[in-house]
This record gives structure tokens, sequence and C-alpha cells, in this order.
């Protein structure tokens, strides 16, 4: 883990505790975050809207970051162990910064816990929701560099997507399959983990076929 990885997960804590929550400093301020929307009043958040949009940019940078490091080595991973286990290397990069993210936001649930003394149903929902929409956008990521994509220009499509679909949510409960949650999480959770997890399965096949030695070497020659 890098200086500036670390001071982007600080930034994490910095978010969270600069949400927008009239019952102060208390656990229901995840949420909030999270979705960008309070379900008391039936609207958008603006404000907290932009610290998800904030959270967002931290996490897709940092599972950026780590998978073009691993991919900068793809020329000597291949010779050395083949195609495949480049595609492994990157997934397990991948999948380190994800449950680093996630260990991220244990430490802030178990905070918050202590400091308003009490928990909150959206926790679950949050952990499996996380784990599997930046898993999504990993396995997009990952596609993105099989093709030869620029960083810069996949980093700006992902986030990009992920903002206009966070906004869409709010009317267009469908667009959650792209977003960690969105207003009315409740009524939707089961299904959007649903799809979420058919998804990955799609993507992950996806990779697989990408990863076949034909279409890598395109990408090394260019």
């Amino acid at each position: 883990m890098t200086k500036k990885n670390i001071i982007l997960l600080t930034g994490i804590f910095l978010l969270y505790l600069s949400v927008n929550n009239r019952d102060g400093l208390h656990i229901s301020s995840l949420e909030l975050l999270v979705t960008g929307y309070n379900d008391i009043t039936n609207k958008m958040q603006f404000y907290n809207f932009l610290l998800n949009l904030g959270t967002m940019v931290i996490y897709i940078s940092l599972i950026e970051s780590g998978i073009a490091s691993k991919f900068m080595l793809r020329n000597y991973i291949s010779t050395r162990g083949g195609h495949k286990t480049l595609i492994n290397c990157l997934m397990k990069t991948a999948m380190q910064y994800i449950f680093t993210i996630l260990l991220i936001k244990q430490i802030i649930y178990i905070l918050f816990y202590l400091r308003s003394g009490s928990f909150t149903s959206f926790y679950v929902f949050d952990t499996l929701s996380t784990l599997l929409t930046l898993s999504i956008l990993a396995l997009i990521l990952i596609m993105m560099k099989l093709q030869g994509i620029r960083e810069k220009i996949s980093l700006f499509s992902i986030l990009s997507v992920t903002a206009i679909a966070q906004f869409l949510s709010y009317h267009y409960p469908n667009f959650s399959i792209i977003v960690i949650a969105s207003a009315g999480w409740q009524e939707w959770q089961l299904m959007m983990l649903v799809y979420k997890s058919i998804l990955i399965i799609i993507l992950f096949s996806t990779v697989v076929f990408l990863s076949k030695p034909g279409k890598l070497m395109e990408v090394f020659e260019q």
C-alpha cells in the first residue's frame, strides 16, 4: 500500500465525518452518505450526494491504481506464468483492494456504533453490496485494460457512469445495479444483490474470453 493510497483511505474517514445529518455524528450518517438520499423527506440530499461521489472516486481510484500497477508487469507475468496467470493476478490485486476498502468500512461502522450507541440494518446490505458493486467495477476496469484502453479514459468513463447511475437510480431503481445503494434500498435489496451477482458472472465470463492468448497478444502488440 503506497503513501498515496493511505492518504486516499484516510479521505474516506473524513468524508463519513462530513455527512449532513440532523442527528449529528450518528450511525445513520453511513446510510445517508452511501445512498445520498433521505428516506424521511424522500429527497436527494445534494451535499451527501457529492460526498457519495467522493467516496466512489476514492474506491475506484484505489482499485484502478492496483490493477494498473500490476498490468504494467503484463509481459513479465505472461512470459513466466501464461496469460491466465496475468488475469488471476489482476483479479487478485483488485480483490485485495476491495477487501481493504471493506475493512475500512467495518472500522467506520464500529466507530459510529460506539459514538451513537445503536446499530443499523443497513450494515449487512451495505457490506454485501459494496463487495459485489466494486467487484463489478473492477471487472469492467480489467476488461478495459485487456482492450488496451488508456488508464485516464477508463477511469473517467467508470466514474462518469457511476455518477450518472447514482442520480438516475433515485427515479429508476434498475440503475442501482452498478451503485452501492440508493433510494428505497430496503424494498429492492434482495433483487439488487441477485442482479449484481448475475452481472459478475457475465463479466467474469467475458474476462475469461478476453484472456485467450490471441486476444491478449493483440493488446500487447499495440
